[in-house]
């Protein structure tokens, strides 16, 4: 009713010049839309980027003459890859969960959103299950925690390309 009563006083009463048609609903929704994802395939983007850069440098390890820099080195090497894998991964959910205003329905399309956080769950589990057994052929050795953090880094980025494969839809 109050958009009938918002068309009458604007079309129908007189107002000195041409009157305008009211702006559509759905242009200030879809320009919204837009925004945020642009906003969101921006932020993606610059991690999934942050760790091809990460991959490319020089390993501070390689000049590590201790074990236990080794270590250190292996441990935030590491935590960078994770610290992109996790912003890329809340990118890629957050892209899912938005809805384009200019399809509505999708009441009959799966819950991509919920399918890929459960999948990373798992896969998150899977990784450290998989690192501690590779780990665990070193048990008591001072190399074990440089062992566990460089096989949860490879397995990440290995990850993060095929993340990068199956969703890079969602960057376009």
């Amino acid at each position: 009713m109050r958009g009938i009563i918002h068309a009458f006083l604007v079309c129908f009463l007189p107002c000195g010049t041409l009157c305008a048609a009211p702006q559509e609903k759905g242009s200030t929704a879809t320009s919204s839309y837009q925004t945020k994802r642009a906003a969101i395939q921006t932020v993606g983007a610059n991690y999934l980027q942050a760790e091809n850069d990460h991959e490319k440098a020089p390993y501070c390890g390689e000049k590590a003459e201790s074990s236990a820099e080794k270590r250190i080195c292996a441990a935030v090497d590491f935590q960078t890859t994770h610290k992109n894998y996790t912003a890329y991964k809340k990118a890629i959910a957050a892209l899912l969960k938005l809805r384009d205003p200019e399809n509505p329905d999708v009441s009959n399309q799966p819950n991509r959103a919920e399918t890929f956080e459960r999948s990373e769950r798992l896969w998150l589990r899977y990784r450290e299950v998989q690192c501690r057994t590779v780990a665990d052929a070193f048990y008591g050795g001072t190399i074990r925690p440089q062992i566990l953090s460089s096989c949860k880094q490879d397995l990440t980025r290995n990850h993060l390309n095929e993340l990068d494969d199956l969703y890079s839809d969602l960057f376009e």
